[in-house]
């Protein structure tokens, strides 16, 4: 099995699952450099050797993008697009997106069985890159932290999203509201 963590940040989740995986791989996406940096310290601390770390972010389209830091390497908020609820950088860093089914169409990724998807309002974008793969019934969860407030910002209606889910096959089994954003636990529809 496969879990793919994308906006892996310094490695909370990646870590769990590489703990608890008996046999496969977690491939771990975070494009910000300072934060990649502690995800790899991390998974060396921890001796996780299943865990790849990708500089890529992930999203609807192939090129680059700018992306905006968090102010503080150790804070989740380095987004795609310039934040006011948090305090980002001025000047974005250009970073190289990609689809998800382009990694796998290229033979650069594993099939995922599970995503975990962290992505502070891109995760419309992720999943759209994602819809052959997701389409093919090959990914049997998906774990979701998702931003109502910020998924405009990237053009996807929030009251969409939930239906966007359902309509790939999924059922949502959990939703966990925190603050402004809440947790999504979706698994395939039999």
């Amino acid at each position: 099995m496969t879990l793919n963590i994308r906006g892996a940040g310094f490695g909370l989740y990646a870590l769990f699952a590489s703990a608890r995986l008996h046999a496969g791989s977690v491939l771990a996406f975070e494009p910000e450099p300072r934060i990649r940096e502690l995800l790899s310290t991390n998974i060396g601390l921890n001796n996780a050797g299943n865990i790849t770390v990708s500089p890529i972010a992930l999203g609807d389209r192939d090129g680059e993008v700018g992306l905006f830091a968090s102010d503080s390497p150790n804070v989740g908020t380095s987004a795609l697009v310039r934040r006011t609820d948090y305090p980002v950088q001025d000047l974005s860093t250009s970073v190289r997106m990609l689809r998800g089914d382009s990694l796998l169409a290229r033979g650069e990724a594993p099939a995922p069985a599970v995503l975990k998807i962290d992505v502070e309002g891109a995760e419309a974008l992720v999943l759209a890159g994602l819809a052959d793969t997701l389409q093919s019934g090959r990914v049997r969860m998906i774990c979701c932290e998702v931003h109502p407030r910020l998924l405009p910002l990237y053009g996807s209606p929030a009251d969409q999203f939930e239906s966007f889910l359902t309509s790939l096959g999924f059922s949502i089994m959990l939703r966990h509201h925190r603050g402004t954003e809440y947790h999504l636990l979706c698994t395939r529809t039999p």
